[in-house]
């Protein structure tokens, strides 16, 4: 009988610390949700247009991190094991990133079944993590669908991380600033362009036929007797065949 109230206890013990580790979870995202719920707009968008791609970074990021983190570990003295200890909390903190945004998708899909697709971001959020956490429990499969979605949110993290920080697009606040240009001195310089590219254009053809007589000319024909006129100049070549 002691053999099972210590079963039962044991049990108890652990659907706690799975509690305690899911609210734990849940404020840690509430937080990222609140201080950039912007971000994590992009990540849903992120994840939604390449879930695929968005899961095949999240895998080599985080075997990636895994490694280094290893790597450092076996280095003699504290810095290495504190650099250690920075990559596995940076993994720690993108992970929770990339995991509200998976969860807010998920929770606005679950909400859109219940006919309550105006819900807020913090319902969204609350009701995605309990559906993933409770998933969770279950063996193999469970295991296989929280892991998809951390890694997918690790992705689409990273994803969206490149994408605001790419120097070709660079953003002031949420708006696209239009800059004035004058465009007279862009008409003389196009003007200018179309004269060049016209230029390069008979020269090419001047190599070409040059190239044609010279590789495979016709027999017993003067391949000199041409006129062409290149910028405006009449350039004369006479003369001798190059036929036997």
């Amino acid at each position: 009988m002691s053999g099972g109230w210590e079963a039962i206890g044991v049990w108890l013990a652990r659907a706690l610390y799975y509690f305690i580790i899911m609210v734990s979870s849940l404020g840690a995202m509430t937080l990222i949700a609140a201080a950039a719920p912007g971000f994590i707009r992009r990540e849903r968008k992120a994840a939604r247009s390449g879930m695929r791609r968005c899961f095949i970074w999240g895998c080599v990021f985080v075997i990636n991190c895994v490694l280094v983190a290893a790597l450092l570990a076996l280095v003699d003295g504290v810095i290495g094991r504190l650099f250690a200890l920075a990559v596995m909390v940076a993994l720690l903190v993108i992970s929770f990133a990339g995991l509200a945004a998976i969860a807010v998708e998920v929770g606005r899909r679950v909400l859109h079944l219940a006919d309550r697709a105006e819900a807020s971001l913090l319902t969204r959020l609350f009701s995605g993590t309990l559906v993933l956490f409770v998933t969770a429990v279950i063996p193999v499969f469970g295991w296989l669908v929280f892991t998809g979605a951390v890694m997918t949110g690790i992705g689409a993290f990273l994803e969206t991380a490149v994408e605001d920080y790419r120097p070709t697009r660079r953003r002031v606040g949420a708006a696209v600033v239009a800059v004035p240009i004058d465009v007279g001195p862009m008409r003389g310089l196009e003007a200018e362009l179309a004269t060049s590219a016209a230029r390069l254009q008979r020269l090419a053809g001047l190599f070409v036929v040059l190239l044609e007589q010279t590789v495979a000319p016709p027999k017993g024909r003067d391949v000199c007797d041409h006129i062409w006129s290149f910028w405006g100049v009449q350039v004369f070549i006479g003369g001798g065949t190059i036929c036997p």
